[in-house]
């Protein structure tokens, strides 16, 4: 049994396949805050630096949600994955039914933090410039949220799932989206449904999307893989 790491850059439409990146530190240490223990929800609302720019609409707020969804729309508690397209804009690196009510020595907790550390963005800056074919970017700010070895419904824990999406822009108001994705695999092949589990039964869900859809191909895990 090895670990895997999927890497993804998006930009508007465009989706570029990275070499696996070391994810951003997170934790307490770096100054991120906690999401609530619970089975469904949301953080609190948080107000960007800048407006993020999401399929041609700005948007000013963002809520961090307990079951793999970052949300432009408001809070939500949807544990049941649904095929994409939506009419919300939320960007989901995998939306599950997750509950992390169960405390744990080491996990079972949602971080996020709004970075601007010279530090952070000069690593930001260097995974985009180094991936993507977009030249020079300075990211101004960076929103991290990650969900570190987060269980499943009902208190679930014998199989956890980490995973961490970047939000950033620059002064031109070019936002990127950054998702990485760690899980145990038996053998190796390329497609992002090898995720541990479809947490509760259901397949997990990846993709973005508002009322136009970039379709992410196989966006969904296999129902109780590994």
């Amino acid at each position: 049994m090895q670990f895997f790491n999927l890497s993804l850059i998006l930009f508007g439409a465009v989706i570029w396949v990275c070499d696996g990146y070391s994810i951003l530190p997170f934790g307490n240490s770096h100054g991120d805050k906690l999401n609530p223990k619970l089975d469904d929800g949301c953080g609190e609302k948080l107000t960007l630096p800048h407006n993020f720019t999401f399929y041609s609409k700005s948007y000013d707020s963002i809520w961090v949600c307990n079951n793999g969804i970052l949300s432009f729309s408001g809070s939500t508690g949807d544990y049941t994955p649904k095929p994409f397209p939506t009419v919300q804009p939320w960007i989901c690196l995998f939306w599950a039914d997750i509950d992390n009510r169960v405390e744990l020595n080491d996990g079972n907790q949602i971080f996020w933090r709004m970075d601007q550390k010279r530090s952070t963005l000069e690593y930001v800056n260097s995974i985009i410039t180094g991936n993507t074919a977009v030249g020079s970017f300075q990211s101004k700010w960076a929103l991290v949220a990650t969900w570190y070895k987060v269980g499943y419904y009902s208190n679930g824990v014998d199989l956890l799932n980490t995973f961490q999406i970047v939000l950033t822009c620059d002064a031109k108001n070019r936002c990127f989206c950054l998702l990485s994705f760690f899980f145990k695999i038996c053998t190796f092949f390329f497609c992002v449904r090898i995720a541990k589990r479809g947490l509760n039964f259901w397949p997990a869900q990846f993709s973005h999307s508002r009322v136009s859809v970039f379709d992410t191909p196989n966006q969904k895990t296999q129902k109780n893989e590994l």
